[in-house]
């Protein structure tokens, strides 16, 4: 008795008059999955949809090309404009394996019966692609609606920059000028305007920052990362006198990359500083720098912090994609972003691991010289 037949049997069994039961099981021959998002609010995460369509729980954000190639089909799909639609793509495993994709997406309407909401339902095919065969490019439409995209977000951040310290000044000036005769209750407000404020100038300059990352020329060179870790930690940690944190470098073996020595130098500064800050609770605890032979070979940046939980992580690389409050670390939350957009203008990746109170491991690629 062959293989397909007792899969028949054991999908199919007594319910062959039942056209559901000959779907599952078509679906079980073609390696084929399905999955469902339901949209209360309509609102979902980008995140969950790229893990569901990618099979794989562990990707924390969708490629900058392949999201906007989404942008345009899925808002037609939410907008009820279309019924469903087809997506090809790339996806590369955290094993350094290169998969293609299929992922076909309809807009399920809400059932009035048992008042679920609006869903979507996605069907995924694993494609054959050979194991040479690169990620597939961001064509010049892609790449001109990128630049677009960046040059906006540029202009926003720079002409809301001015309001922003506006606010911070005037907040200032009514807590100095009036803070004994307005009271206690007033003044605590004006603290939180003040603080409010600068958090928004923050984050503007930290966007401001990542629009021009993108509009940066490389200059690319042969680079020694470990070299260049020691500098980016030593440049750092004198801003922080508080933390006791060693750097541990363990690069034995490793390549030299070739890369924009510059941005390799923002890049590593980030990491540290996200490990400095999440790791103050134990000030003395070391931050390492080390290589991993793979697979794939990466470099990869860990410390002893807080940690945060990976498979609740939503747009961990993406700008403001915090997975932790204001209010308990301050930042401006695009720190992981500029990391993710430096691997990825050297046609690099990035992806952490963390469990809470267990510290975090960030991992990144760059080409080797």
């Amino acid at each position: 008795m062959n293989t397909s037949y007792l899969r028949l049997n054991k999908t199919v069994g007594e319910n062959a008059s039942d056209p559901r039961a000959w779907l599952a099981f078509a679906l079980e021959a073609s390696g084929a999955s399905r999955w469902e998002i339901p949209l209360p609010g309509d609102s979902f995460s980008l995140t969950e949809l790229w893990q569901r369509m990618t099979g794989d729980d562990a990707a924390t954000a969708i490629p900058r090309a392949d999201l906007l190639r989404l942008r345009e089909p899925l808002a037609a799909l939410l907008k009820a404009d279309r019924a469903e639609f087809a997506f090809e793509f790339n996806h590369r495993g955290r094993d350094g394996s290169l998969a293609r994709r299929r992922t076909v997406i309809r807009l399920v309407g809400p059932d009035p019966a048992t008042g679920r909401p609006r869903r979507l339902r996605g069907l995924n095919f694993r494609l054959a692609l050979p194991a040479e065969e690169p990620p597939l490019p961001a064509g010049p439409h892609e790449a001109q609606a990128m630049r677009e995209f960046e040059t906006y977000c540029l202009g926003i951040a720079q002409e809301m920059r001015a309001p922003a310290q506006a606010v911070t000044r005037l907040a200032d000036t009514l807590f100095d000028r009036h803070g004994p005769a307005i009271g206690e209750d007033a003044r605590a407000l004006a603290a939180r305007i003040a603080v409010a404020s600068r958090d928004l100038e923050a984050m503007l300059e930290g966007l401001t920052g990542l629009a021009r990352l993108a509009g940066q020329e490389l200059v690319l060179s042969r680079v020694d990362l470990a070299e260049v870790a020691r500098e980016a930690w030593n440049h750092l940690v004198p801003g922080d006198p508080a933390h006791a944190a060693r750097l541990d470098v363990a690069c034995q073996g490793a390549p030299s990359v070739r890369a924009d020595r510059s941005l390799a130098r923002i890049l590593l500064h980030h990491l540290f500083a996200n490990a400095l800050k999440f790791s103050r609770g134990t000030p003395r605890s070391p931050v390492s720098f080390a290589w991993v032979e793979g697979p794939p070979p990466h470099f990869v940046v860990r410390d002893h912090g807080v940690g945060f939980d990976i498979a609740a992580a939503r747009n961990l690389f993406e700008p403001f994609g915090r997975q932790h409050s204001a209010a308990q670390f301050e930042g401006a939350g695009v720190g992981l972003a500029i990391v993710r957009r430096v691997a990825e203008r050297h046609g690099g990746r990035t992806w952490a691991d963390s469990r809470p109170g267990e510290g975090a491991a960030f991992h990144f690629t760059l080409p080797p010289a």
